[in-house]
């Protein structure tokens, strides 16, 4: 069954084991915000009960509360999601929006939202960005993300932009395959990275990476035991990705 209450076995092993964050879902929220905040109490006095482990280090406790289709936080506003901000064309919605949904997380003892979603929705067919994305247009997507990430953060929330470097314009889930995305850099930076390098500047605290293969920009090969080959890593398992893209040049 799903957690919403801290037990005794969750307790010991946060505590021993110095674990540095935890996820929650939705199942794992309830509509009574008392009950939400007695489980991230219970699992921060667990992070920095001394007598376990060798570090009392606050946790980081994190949810996926975009607004619009993807929320965890079952007693929170209903909020539209990026794209109707985006057709909103008033930038102080995302502040607005961003401001809201990082009050009520805060108010139940999350510290940080994994959103904004920042993807470029430039493939009609996306199965999975669509509705999340603030618009198909690379400089309206840019435009409301850094408000959006200004409002959460107003409510002394971390923001992780995702999904680098881009999970718009792909036709598969990354959640039950391996899209592979033909694009070069130069593609990219010419599109999708726009929002990325805004949300950057805005100062976002975290980066949430995308499990894509990106064939003309990653020379690298990783075995695969199951496949019995070298195949083209995800951007997730890119060093090209992850250190020479987005940490080096951006």
């Amino acid at each position: 069954s799903a957690v919403t209450t801290i037990n005794d076995e969750i307790y010991d092993i946060i505590g021993t084991y110095d674990i540095g964050s935890v996820i929650l879902f939705a199942a794992n929220f309830d509509p009574d915000a008392t009950v939400n905040v007695e489980l991230t109490d219970g699992l921060q006095r667990a992070a920095m009960d001394e007598s376990l482990g060798k570090n009392a280090i606050p946790l980081m406790i994190g949810a996926d509360q975009e607004g619009g289709i993807v929320y965890r936080l079952t007693g929170g506003t209903a909020l539209p999601g990026n794209m109707a901000l985006g057709a909103s064309g008033d930038t102080d919605n995302a502040v607005m929006a961003g401001e809201i949904i990082g009050s009520e997380l805060s108010a139940v003892g999350v510290n940080a939202n994994f959103a904004p979603d920042a993807d470029v929705n430039n493939n009609a067919n996306n199965p999975v960005i669509g509705l999340r994305s603030f618009s198909s247009d690379p400089q309206i997507a840019a435009a409301f993300t850094s408000p959006y990430i200004a409002g959460v953060q107003k409510q002394n929330l971390a923001t992780s932009a995702k999904h680098f470097p881009c999970h718009g314009n792909v036709s598969t889930d990354s959640h039950t395959g391996l899209p592979s995305i033909d694009s070069t850099k130069e593609e990219l930076y010419a599109t999708e990275l726009g929002p990325f390098r805004a949300a950057i500047d805005a100062g976002t605290d975290m980066i949430m990476t995308a499990h894509l293969q990106f064939p003309n920009i990653v020379t690298e090969q990783l075995y695969s035991s199951l496949q019995d080959e070298w195949r083209s890593p995800p951007a997730t398992m890119s060093r090209e990705i992850l250190t020479d893209l987005l940490r080096g040049e951006m």
